[in-house]
């Protein structure tokens, strides 16, 4: 029972991280930057910034890059938390855990997020 509990916890951090990874901004914009670190030439993904519009990012897509999509970044991410885990810092992936969880949860409710995307 321990380990299916660790399995689930695994499953619940990568998720979480890997979704963040593609899809949010993160605090100060962290996730962002590593979506867009060595010009954004993630497998194919394709950045280009203009920093006088307001710090934004005129974005072209091919969607076919290692940041674009969470199944093909979820085996990395997995990796990586199986190796937090075996180093002995759980500490650090259970706020992921909780937080992939805790979102699970909220998909199967049905609740809308009204802040917008």
């Amino acid at each position: 029972m321990e380990r299916l509990i660790k399995i689930i916890e695994w499953v619940a951090a990568s998720w979480y991280l890997a979704f963040v990874l593609t899809n949010k901004a993160g605090p100060f914009n962290l996730f962002t930057r590593a979506r867009e670190w060595h010009e954004g030439k993630w497998h194919g993904r394709t950045f280009y910034w203009n920093p006088q519009i307001d710090h934004r990012t005129e974005k072209i897509f091919n969607n076919d890059g290692l940041m674009d999509c969470i199944i093909c970044l979820l085996p990395y991410v997995g990796f990586g938390w199986w190796l937090v885990d075996q180093a002995g810092f759980e500490v650090v992936m259970m706020p992921f855990a909780i937080a992939g969880l805790a979102l699970w949860a909220h998909g199967y409710t049905g609740w809308v997020h009204l802040g917008g995307k």
